[in-house]
């Protein structure tokens, strides 16, 4: 018992600098076979849960005298050491009572608005995602609030109340993002430095959005590419998050303006097995390399280009396709339809840039007609594939 009092002792000085408890542990140690001192810590500890509060004073003094004079004051060292290591209830506290008032404050309006809407055809706008551009910040700050406590909170539902041009209350959902389970709480901070640009997000949260990469949706990868301050930003996340297929895809549809600065993945990282694209993304990624390249190197404005080939990506699903074995590769009509869209837009790009007199295009040019090529050869295979299932 000596020995185990003395290590005792020995952590604590350590981590304590105070004469007072080294006395205490002093006393601990040389009194280590009595049971005055833990018998009395025992009984005013588990008295003091059992108090009311208009009797404690006298409680306490009434214990106080039946302790040991030698032995008070190391017991009142002992229990402030012991309750210095619980939390604070009254931050706690408050934490509660904030999310309790912010609730019932959304009930309470939301209640109001639900009997003024017996009456009222207004109260449907509000309950109609639709419509949501009715709403002002404060109606989608509470629609968003209350979809949440009603466990009907939908990715959809997040981005168009988070986007929506009129929704401000940026610090009122911070005070209460603890609400929300993590995985939607991280998409929400995105959004809110999307929006906000406020480096405290990105500090506080920026590590659990790493963390949580791999389970964010699509949409909200996208913003959070778009996040990125510069290329080095965009470079150190990719070398500290697992980037599959589909992560690159989303990148390149992200970052199109640079996308000649991202990493080709039809030759980066080609050990790696989680990253096998299909035709339609490797020409894809290779048509926005060689127009930002183009751009970048005459300082022209391609950026139209560049978006038509994002949008045609995203209308044709093209986020969707994936690897198949060679005898079970089937084709989509949206396959066909990026393609051959794809085809239409590198044709009328590579025209405006011979009726453009500039030396510096001819190289773009070349890139893009053995682009074109590509394209031609794909889309014969897709109609000779298409035939053959209607013999």
């Amino acid at each position: 018992m000596k020995r185990a009092f003395s290590q005792f002792s020995s952590v604590l000085l350590k981590k304590y600098e105070n004469e007072d408890l080294r006395s205490t542990l002093k006393f601990l140690s040389q009194n280590s076979k009595k049971p005055i001192l833990s018998n009395t810590i025992k009984s005013s500890s588990s008295s003091s849960l059992n108090l009311e509060n208009n009797k404690r004073n006298k409680t306490t003094t009434k214990y106080s005298q039946s302790i040991d004079p030698a032995a008070n004051k190391h017991v009142e060292i002992i229990l402030n050491v012991l309750n210095s290591s619980l939390p604070d209830p009254k931050r706690n506290m408050n934490r509660v009572n904030t999310h309790y008032d912010i609730l019932f404050n959304q009930l309470q309006e939301l209640i109001s608005k639900s009997i003024k809407g017996a009456t009222n055809s207004s109260m449907k706008c509000n309950n109609n995602m639709d419509n949501i551009h009715k709403l002002n910040s404060e109606e989608l700050f509470n629609k968003l609030v209350f979809l949440q406590y009603t466990n009907e909170l939908q990715i959809n539902d997040i981005l168009q109340i988070l986007l929506n041009k009129k929704f401000h209350h940026y610090k009122e959902l911070l005070g209460i993002i603890s609400i929300f389970p993590r995985s939607i709480k991280m998409e929400m901070t995105i959004l809110l430095y999307y929006k906000t640009k406020l480096e405290e997000i990105k500090s506080t949260y920026g590590n659990d959005w790493l963390e949580s990469f791999e389970v964010l949706h699509p949409s909200i990868k996208r913003i959070f590419w778009k996040c990125q301050n510069n290329y080095n930003s965009v470079m150190n996340t990719i070398n500290n998050v697992e980037l599959n297929s589909k992560d690159y895809i989303i990148l390149y549809q992200s970052l199109y303006n640079d996308a000649f600065k991202l990493p080709d993945i039809l030759t980066y990282n080609s050990a790696n097995d989680k990253v096998l694209l299909t035709k339609n993304q490797k020409l894809f990624i290779q048509s926005l390399r060689i127009i930002s390249m183009h751009q970048s190197k005459n300082k022209t404005n391609d950026k139209e280009w560049l978006i038509k080939i994002v949008k045609l990506s995203l209308e044709t699903k093209l986020l969707q396709e994936s690897m198949v074995p060679s005898e079970l590769k089937t084709f989509s009509i949206y396959q066909y339809k990026f393609l051959r869209s794809l085809d239409i837009t590198l044709q009328n790009y590579s025209r405006s840039l011979s009726n453009t007199a500039s030396s510096n295009n001819s190289e773009t040019i070349r890139a893009v007609e053995d682009l074109l090529k590509e394209i031609n050869n794909e889309e014969q295979e897709i109609k000779t594939q298409m035939s053959l299932r209607y013999i």
